[in-house]
């Protein structure tokens, strides 16, 4: 929908004469930012991939961009607290601390031509970071399941089964991810945030939070049955309370992007609305409390758990000696055996 001059402030007049206004560059642009036009590149891209070069003043995207920052350095630090450099927390906290510097990235730097280009800009600020974080958290599940075989007899079954098909999952997601991009661009009607994505979230987060509590539960219930050590079975509590958190998320967040698909997320809604009337400071808001629900707060709460857990304890040291074969180590086990 296209507003004219004299649509928006009437009949022009020249010399005392009323005269039509023509149809010119200053039509076009109040059809964006008087009527909210919001298929728009440039006022898509000002609710879609907001940066603080454009918006330098808006604290919610400052709260944003520190937040990822120190979880990026502080999963850093303690990745490199361990000198195991293949186990399970090493690469799950470097990989969380990529996340985090490319959320600190994508709210901080505009690039040129990201307006025009909307399939890399939705790769890289939509799909992509659902795609680290299903990498990211199926470590978790990729674990509990070694540790599962194990207790079992059948830690062969690592090698030969278990690795092998996360790889070939990990490869399938990520030409998913592409693909969803180049749909979503081509097929793009409406800018609904978090909407492009809503299929691919609900599979991605779906799958997670399902195997996430089946394999959660499960080792939980098997190791507190035949370990005996209480600072063990502290240990083993303090993990679980994790994947219920993050169980708990990532439902959630399937909640969302299912009842997106069907147009039934009031909150997604609302923000749509926001996005229409052009009330930026309310918009903002509301991703400012998207990203700390789903991403920050959780992300924090387990660096928290991380530093308890890498704590040295002298007092207990001689009590952590295997009572199972899930190891002394913990997430620290090895993701390949060198003997």
């Amino acid at each position: 929908m296209t507003v004219g001059v004299e649509e928006v402030y009437g009949p022009v007049t020249v010399d005392g004469h009323e005269s039509v206004a023509m149809p010119n560059a200053l039509s076009e642009l109040e059809s964006v930012y008087l009527v909210g036009n919001v298929s728009s590149n440039n006022s898509t891209c000002m609710f879609k991939c907001p940066t603080l070069m454009d918006y330098p003043v808006s604290w919610q995207l400052w709260i944003l961009v520190v937040s990822y920052f120190f979880i990026a350095i502080a999963s850093m630090i303690l990745a490199r607290k361990h000198k195991q450099k293949l186990s399970f927390r090493h690469m799950f906290l470097y990989l969380q601390s990529f996340l985090c510097v490319l959320r600190t990235v994508i709210f901080t730097v505009r690039f040129k031509g990201e307006e025009e280009h909307m399939f890399p800009t939705l790769l890289v600020t939509e799909t992509l970071p659902i795609f680290i974080q299903f990498v990211i958290f199926s470590l978790l599940i990729v674990f509990l399941i070694k540790v599962l075989l194990a207790m079992q007899e059948k830690s062969h079954l690592t090698y030969r089964l278990l690795y092998p098909g996360y790889v070939v999952l990990i490869a399938i997601l990520g030409v998913t991810s592409v693909l969803f991009a180049y749909i979503t661009n081509k097929k793009r009607n409406e800018d609904k945030f978090d909407g492009e994505e809503a299929y691919y979230g609900a599979i991605a987060f779906g799958v997670l939070s399902l195997c996430i509590s089946v394999t959660g539960w499960k080792t939980h219930r098997t190791l507190m049955k035949i370990v005996l050590s209480e600072a063990r079975q502290r240990q083993i509590v303090g993990v679980s309370y994790v994947v219920a958190m993050y169980s708990f998320v990532f439902l959630l967040r399937t909640v969302w992007n299912a009842t997106s698909i069907f147009d039934q997320n009031w909150f997604q809604n609302k923000l749509y609305e926001y996005q229409q009337l052009h009330m930026q400071e309310d918009y903002y808001i509301g991703l400012l409390i998207f990203y700390m629900v789903f991403e920050v707060m959780p992300m924090i709460f387990l660096l928290r758990c991380f530093w308890v857990w890498l704590r040295p304890r002298p007092e207990t040291a001689s009590r952590y000696n295997s009572h199972s074969r899930m190891g002394s180590r913990g997430m620290d086990e090895p993701l390949l055996q060198t003997t």
